[in-house]
C-alpha cells in the first residue's frame, strides 16, 4: 500500500514539474515571439518550395487548432516580380478533417492587398499559370488533400491589377488589356471541390 501511495506521488510529481515546464516553455516562446519567427520561417519555406517561387512572411501566428495568420505576405511571380502582397492573410480551417485527407476552410481572407496579374507578349503565359498549373496537379504523397471545401473568402481594401504588354494602351474607359480595380472589398461565398486525382 505504502509503495503504490509513493508511486502516485512521484507521478503526480512528475506531472506537475512537466506541466509547469510546458508553461514555461510557452511562456518563454511568446514572449520573445519564438513560435512566430519558427512558424514564419518554416510556412515562408514550405510555401515557397510547393509553389516553385518566392514567399516572404515577416509574422506568422498560428493556432493549430484551427487558423493562420499571416503578416507581411509576400509571393514574387517567377520573373521574380510582385504576384500578390497581403498586409494580413488570414485562414480559418477544421483541423479534424485533415486526418482523413480533406481539408475544411472556413474563411481566407485578404487585408489591404495588391494582386498584379500580367503577361509580358503574346507567346508568353500569363504570370500566375504556374500557379493554376500546380494547383491543379495534385501531389503525389501519402498526406496528399483529396478533398477540398473552402466556404468564403473575404477580400479588404485591396486592388487588382492586369497588364497584357503585348497589347497597346487604348484610349478608352474600360481596357480589357489593362485594368486597375481599386478599393475592393467583397465577400465571396465558394462551393466545395474535389481535387483532381
Amino acid at each position: 500500500m505504502r509503495s503504490l501511495l509513493s508511486i502516485f506521488k512521484n507521478s503526480l510529481r512528475t506531472i506537475t514539474a512537466i506541466i509547469a515546464l510546458i508553461f514555461v516553455c510557452v511562456y518563454v516562446a511568446s514572449r520573445y515571439n519564438l513560435t512566430g519567427y519558427l512558424a514564419k520561417q518554416l510556412l515562408a519555406n514550405d510555401i515557397s518550395e510547393y509553389l516553385g517561387t518566392e514567399v516572404t512572411v515577416d509574422n506568422a501566428d498560428v493556432d493549430i487548432f484551427n487558423q493562420v495568420v499571416l503578416e507581411q505576405l509576400l509571393v514574387k511571380d517567377l520573373e521574380s516580380d510582385t504576384l500578390l502582397f497581403a498586409r494580413r492573410a488570414k485562414v480559418s480551417f477544421d483541423l479534424l478533417p485533415l486526418l482523413n485527407n480533406k481539408l475544411v476552410v472556413h474563411s481566407i481572407q485578404f487585408i489591404d492587398f495588391d494582386i498584379n496579374l500580367s503577361r509580358k507578349d503574346s507567346l508568353s503565359d500569363t504570370n500566375f499559370k504556374f500557379l493554376v498549373d500546380i494547383l491543379a496537379t495534385p501531389k503525389s504523397s501519402k498526406s496528399s488533400i483529396e478533398d477540398i471545401k473552402v466556404n468564403s473568402i473575404f477580400l479588404r481594401s485591396g486592388s487588382i491589377s492586369y497588364d497584357d504588354h503585348s497589347q497597346p494602351r487604348g484610349n478608352r474607359y474600360f481596357d480589357i488589356n489593362h485594368l486597375q480595380l481599386d478599393n475592393i472589398s467583397s465577400n465571396l461565398k465558394v462551393s466545395s471541390s474535389k481535387a483532381d486525382g
